[in-house]
């Protein structure tokens, strides 16, 4: 399950607003990419670690075309995902292509978030 087994807490998103922003940063890199880009953020879960909330991210990354600087570009972007200050686990992809190229790409992530601000926002 967790593979964080203490958390920085500068290094979790402290809250949705924050994960949203990192988000919409990868978002623009995409598109400076030439890269189609979406994703849909699964059910939190608690923690092994106290205060925090698991996230999974499923993104799609894309190309109306498919061919080897697809596939690159597509490396590019998982690079500076995971090369980011916050804990970020890329725990699964799929690359689907025709020939020596890529049309899209499907990660998996888990993200944390503190779980402080979400139990204050349920309680109102």
């Amino acid at each position: 399950k967790d593979s964080v087994q203490s958390a920085d807490t500068r290094r979790v998103f402290l809250d949705y607003r924050a994960l949203a922003g990192w988000l919409s940063e990868k978002a623009s890199f995409a598109e400076q990419l030439g890269l189609e880009f979406s994703y849909t953020l699964g059910d939190s879960e608690a923690s092994a670690i106290e205060g925090m909330l698991e996230v999974p991210i499923m993104m799609v990354l894309g190309s109306e075309i498919s061919n080897e600087q697809v596939y690159l570009r597509a490396l590019e972007f998982l690079k500076r995902v995971v090369s980011t200050p916050f804990y970020v686990e890329l725990s699964e992809t799929t690359l689907r292509g025709e020939g020596k190229g890529a049309r899209e790409l499907n990660a998996t992530l888990r993200v944390w978030v503190h779980s402080t601000v979400k139990a204050a926002s349920d309680a109102e």
